[in-house]
């Protein structure tokens, strides 16, 4: 069952979400996949970061322990400057040959800063 996680961050602002995998699950040697889009159900991201082993932070995913399950997604301002507020839904997914298994999911809620 997906990480339930709402997340505040003004428009134009920098900012990190931190996702905990519950139960705590290693995730050494997955691929993962942050995408934003403007409603849950859409098709085309907004933003769409990656990580993979052996590019940890190359796309603005971290791990910061791996056995635990513990990653963080960082924004930065130019990412989201010309979006209007409101609320973006995100999900987070594992990807790997033939599946995709949501890990978290929820809202970006965004307003003037």
């Amino acid at each position: 069952m997906p990480v339930k996680i709402d997340f505040h961050l003004p428009r134009s602002s920098q900012g990190n979400l931190t996702v905990a995998l519950s139960p705590p699950t290693s995730i050494d040697g997955w691929s993962i996949q942050f995408q934003m889009v403007k409603r849950q159900g859409s098709t085309s991201g907004i933003i769409t970061k990656s990580m993979a082993s052996g590019f940890n932070g190359v796309s603005g995913m971290e791990v910061a322990n791996t056995g635990q399950g513990i990653f963080t997604v960082s924004f930065n301002p130019a990412e989201v400057s010309g979006l209007d507020p409101g609320n973006y839904a995100y999900t987070v997914q594992r990807l790997g040959s033939g599946f995709q298994t949501c890990l978290a999911e929820g809202f970006r809620i965004m307003d003037y800063p």
